[in-house]
C-alpha cells in the first residue's frame, strides 16, 4: 500500500504541475514529454495495484482453503502412519 501511495503521489503531483505551468507547457510544446511521464507513473501505479490485489486474493483463497487442507493432512497422516482405517 506504501509504494502505490507513493505512486500516485507523484502523479497527483505531475498533474497538478501541469495543470498549474499549462501556458509554459503549451508555449514550449512539453506536452508529449510531460505526458509519456504521466503515462508511465500510471502504468507503475497500475502494476503495484495489480500485484496489491493479487496478493490480496492469494490470502483470501488460502484463509478459506486451509481448514480442510489441514483436515486432509491429519487423516493422511493417521491412515498411512498407524496403519488404521477409517470407517464411516
Amino acid at each position: 500500500r506504501l509504494i502505490t501511495a507513493q505512486i500516485t503521489d507523484q502523479r497527483v503531483r505531475l498533474t497538478s504541475e501541469m495543470l498549474s505551468g499549462i501556458s509554459s507547457l503549451k508555449a514550449y510544446a512539453w506536452e508529449k514529454a510531460f505526458l509519456d511521464k504521466l503515462a508511465y507513473l500510471r502504468s507503475l501505479e497500475h502494476k503495484s495495484i495489480f500485484v496489491s490485489q493479487a496478493m490480496k486474493a492469494c490470502t483470501g483463497a488460502l484463509y478459506f482453503a486451509i481448514p480442510a487442507i489441514a483436515s486432509l493432512a491429519t487423516f493422511m497422516t493417521y491412515t498411512s502412519g498407524t496403519g488404521h482405517e477409517l470407517n464411516v
